[in-house]
C-alpha cells in the first residue's frame, strides 16, 4: 500500500477487518447453518488462515489485499459456529480464548525484550515467549483482571469514574516524570554515545526533506555564509552529507532532496502523491540548467532502493520502491536496464555536467547501528562490531555503479567513493571506537559523515574548482 505505516496502523484502514466481524453476525442472526456445511466452511476459514501464517512474509506489503485470506479465514469459522468443534471446544483452545486479550497485552512488551537481545529469529527464544506470553496472560487474567473486574462491579458507577481517572492520572504523571527526569548517570554513558546519533538525526531533515504528500517543491535548504558554491541534489543520502559539503565550501550550499527518491528523470515513488518524485526531479534539472548553471552539484541517493527494495526487513524487503511505466514486486533486469539508461540521460541533460559529483552509494548495514549497540550494552554485552563485507556491498550495488560509470564516460560526470573511508580489511564498519558511523541503518551520522571531509575537499581545490565553475561559452 501506499504509506505502509499509517495503512497498518491507523483505525480507516483496518476498519473494514471490524467490520467484517459485524457482517458475519447480521448475516447469520437469523438463520441456522446445515452442520455439514457449517463443516465445510469452517475447514477452509482454518485452511486459510494456516496459509496466511505459514506463506505471507514481510516481502508483501501489509495490509491490503493479502489481508482478506486471514480476515476471510476468521469469517468463515464464525459463521459455521460450531460449537462442538474439535478446533474451538477443546480445552486448550478454551483457556486461551479466555485470556486472549491477556495475552495480546503481554506479547508485545516480550517481543521488545527479544529484540533488544537480538533474540527475535532465534526459533528457541521464540517459542519461550509464546508459552511465557501464555503463562503471564493467564496470570494476569487470575489476579489483575478478574479481581478489578469484580471491585469496580461492586461500587457505584461514579466510584468506578474516580478509580480509573486516578489509574490514568497516576499513568500520566509517571509517564511525564520518565521522560523529564534528569538524573545524573541515569543511562551508562557508553549507551548514551552509542544512542547519540540516532537522537540528533539529522533535526534539519524535519524541515528540508520533502516526503509523499508535501509536494514537489524544495525548501532549498541554505548551509553556510558568502557566495552559493554548491548545489547538494538527491534523496536523505544527500541530506545526510549537505553540512559535510558546507564544511569544506568557499562559500554557501543549498540542499534539495526528496526521500527515496534517486536523481533520474522519468522516476517514480510507490508512495508518491501526483508523481510528486518525477515532477522534483524535472524541476532541480531544470534549476541546475538555469539559475545555478555554474555551481558545483553533489548527487548522493541511496539508489539500490529504487532497484532491490530494502535490505533490512520491513514492509519494502526486497520489493523495488519505484518504477518507470509500471510497479514492480521484485527486482528484475528490465527495471535495472530502465535506470541505467534513465540514469545517463539525466547526467548528459546537466549542462556543464563536469561540474557534477555522483557520489557512489553508501553502504548499508542491514540493521540500526545505535540500535543494536545500545541494546547489547543494555544487557551487560560489549558493544558489538557492525559491518558488512566489501563482497555484499559489490553484489548489492553493481548495477548502480556500472550506470554511474557509464554516465561518468558518456556525460563527464565525476565519481566520489566513500569506500576508502568507510571500509577497510575487508568490510564496510557500521561503528568505530564505540562510535556508531550510522544514525540507523543506512544514514550515516554525524561522526560518519566527518570521514568523508577529504572526499568532498577533492571538489574545493583551488584549479579544479575554477576550471569546473566556468560557463562553457567562457572556457
Amino acid at each position: 500500500p501506499r504509506l505502509p505505516g499509517s495503512a497498518f496502523y491507523l483505525l480507516p484502514t483496518r476498519a473494514w477487518e471490524m467490520l467484517a466481524g459485524s457482517l458475519v453476525w447480521w448475516l447469520t442472526r437469523q438463520h441456522s447453518m446445515p452442520q455439514q456445511l457449517a463443516r465445510v466452511l469452517e475447514f477452509i476459514g482454518f485452511i486459510l488462515m494456516a496459509l496466511s501464517v505459514t506463506l505471507f512474509d514481510s516481502s508483501r506489503p501489509w495490509p491490503g489485499v493479502y489481508a482478506m485470506v486471514p480476515v476471510m479465514g476468521a469469517m468463515l469459522v464464525l459463521i459455521a459456529n460450531r460449537q462442538q468443534s474439535i478446533f474451538t471446544s477443546n480445552i486448550i483452545a478454551r483457556q486461551i480464548g479466555a485470556s486472549s486479550y491477556s495475552i495480546y497485552l503481554w506479547h508485545w512488551p516480550l517481543v521488545v525484550a527479544l529484540t533488544y537481545a537480538s533474540k527475535q529469529y532465534h526459533p528457541g527464544w521464540i517459542v519461550a515467549g509464546i508459552i511465557l506470553s501464555v503463562l503471564l496472560g493467564k496470570a494476569s487474567l487470575l489476579l489483575v483482571e478478574n479481581p478489578a473486574r469484580k471491585v469496580l462491579a461492586s461500587v457505584s458507577p461514579g466510584k468506578q469514574n474516580w478509580v480509573l481517572g486516578a489509574a490514568v492520572m497516576c499513568t500520566v504523571l509517571l509517564a511525564v516524570g520518565a521522560r523529564y527526569q534528569q538524573l545524573e548517570n541515569r543511562i551508562n554513558p557508553a549507551i548514551e554515545m552509542a544512542m547519540t546519533p540516532k537522537l540528533n538525526n539529522a533535526s534539519r531533515m524535519q524541515d528540508c526533506l520533502l516526503t509523499p504528500g508535501e509536494g514537489s517543491e524544495s525548501p532549498k535548504c541554505s548551509y553556510g555564509e558568502g557566495e552559493l558554491t554548491a548545489i547538494v541534489l538527491g534523496d536523505s543520502h544527500a541530506g545526510m552529507v549537505a553540512s559535510v559539503i558546507a564544511d569544506v565550501a568557499p562559500g554557501s550550499v543549498i540542499e534539495m532532496d526528496y526521500a527515496s527518491c534517486p536523481t533520474v528523470l522519468d522516476f517514480k515513488r510507490r508512495e508518491d502523491i501526483n508523481d510528486d518524485c518525477k515532477t522534483f526531479n524535472d524541476k532541480a534539472i531544470q534549476l541546475l540548467n538555469h539559475e545555478y548553471k555554474n555551481k558545483l552539484v553533489f548527487i548522493a541517493n541511496r539508489s539500490s532502493l529504487a532497484l532491490l527494495g530494502q535490505n533490512e526487513k520491513d514492509a519494502f524487503f526486497n520489493i523495488p520502491m519505484g518504477y518507470f511505466d509500471t510497479p514492480n514486486d521484485r527486482p528484475n533486469p528490465n527495471l535495472n536496464k530502465q535506470f541505467t539508461a534513465q540514469l545517463i540521460k539525466t547526467m548528459c541533460a546537466i549542462e556543464n555536467s563536469q561540474r557534477v559529483f555522483l557520489v557512489r552509494p553508501i553502504p548499508e548495514m542491514a540493521m540500526d547501528v545505535p540500535n543494536t549497540m545500545a541494546r547489547a550494552l543494555m544487557f551487560g554485552n560489549p558493544a558489538r562490531d557492525i559491518s558488512i563485507s566489501l563482497k555484499e556491498y559489490q553484489q548489492r550495488q553493481k548495477v548502480i555503479w556500472d550506470a554511474q560509470d557509464e554516465a561518468a564516460m558518456q556525460c563527464g560526470v565525476k565519481i566520489l567513493d566513500p569506500l576508502p573511508y568507510l571500509c577497510h580489511s575487508g568490510r564496510c564498519w557500521g561503528n568505530q571506537g564505540g562510535q556508531p558511523l550510522y544514525s540507523d541503518d543506512n544514514h550515516l551520522s554525524e561522526f560518519g559523515s566527518q570521514l568523508l571531509i577529504p572526499m568532498f575537499r577533492q571538489a574545493f581545490e583551488p584549479e579544479e574548482y575554477t576550471e569546473l565553475t566556468k560557463s562553457p561559452g567562457n572556457g
